[in-house]
């Protein structure tokens, strides 16, 4: 599908953005899915597969945009870029910020996510007795 939709003459990044993003947002889900599973604690699933696909999201971003800057002659915008050095840093990136994202996501309480309220008990404890 990528070869069909590329045009060798032009410098569109946004394919590139599509095919990476398209097979390393799946594959970040499906490891902050396993992170979750395997931790074993009620309700970390859903964060850290929500986690790995963000940042399988931000590795696309950052491979993608710093390939081009960077290794413009190494084909980053192609499924598979020429070199090892550019296959190995877009594997870099996709494990360890896919990783950061399914941990970080995980770890944060629910009650990060709401406003904090101060308690009853709380204000009671500061009165006189």
């Amino acid at each position: 599908m990528y070869y069909r939709n590329d045009d060798p003459q032009g410098n569109d990044l946004l394919l590139a953005l599509l095919t990476h993003g398209g097979i390393w947002a799946a594959v970040g889900a499906a490891a902050g899915l396993g992170f979750g599973l395997g931790a074993g604690r009620p309700g970390w699933w859903a964060r850290s597969a929500v986690g790995g696909l963000l940042g399988a999201i931000a590795a696309t971003v950052v491979f993608d945009l710093l390939g081009a800057l960077v290794f413009p002659v190494d084909k980053t915008s192609e499924p598979v870029s020429a070199t090892a050095g550019t296959r190995l840093f877009a594997q870099l990136a996709v494990a360890i910020l896919t990783a950061g994202g399914a941990a970080v996501a995980a770890t944060q309480s629910p009650a990060t996510y709401r406003v904090n309220r101060p308690n009853s008990a709380a204000i009671d404890s500061t009165r006189e007795p």
